[in-house]
């Protein structure tokens, strides 16, 4: 029980501290070294390629279950060992459709 007042203090400290902490923009204003629009046109250009960053991303890449894409894998092979096993007992070949079926 000691222990968790210890963590919790610690957390309301480290919480304290970032509400009085200044953001860099706040700063260099009060510097004179920026000027207020020139925070807000940086600030703006962030959010600009954040959002490129995001649909980037997004438009690359896709995550899938280990055990769902393993499930997909094998109901496939079991897919193609069928076929295989049906396609000589057929009066026409599945593997070439292309080359003009007639079924009497």
């Amino acid at each position: 029980m000691r222990r968790w007042r210890g963590l919790q203090s610690l957390r309301e400290d480290v919480e304290n501290a970032l509400k009085i902490q200044k953001k860099l923009g706040e700063i260099l204003v009060e510097q004179g070294k920026a000027s207020p629009k020139d925070i807000e046109n940086i600030i703006e250009k962030q959010r600009n390629r954040k959002t490129e960053s995001f649909k980037n991303s997004v438009s690359s890449t896709i995550r899938v279950d280990l055990k769902k894409l393993d499930h997909l894998i094998n109901i496939v092979g079991e897919m193609v060992i069928v076929h295989s096993c049906i396609v000589p007992f057929c009066g026409f070949p599945f593997g070439n459709l292309s080359s003009g079926v007639s079924i009497p």
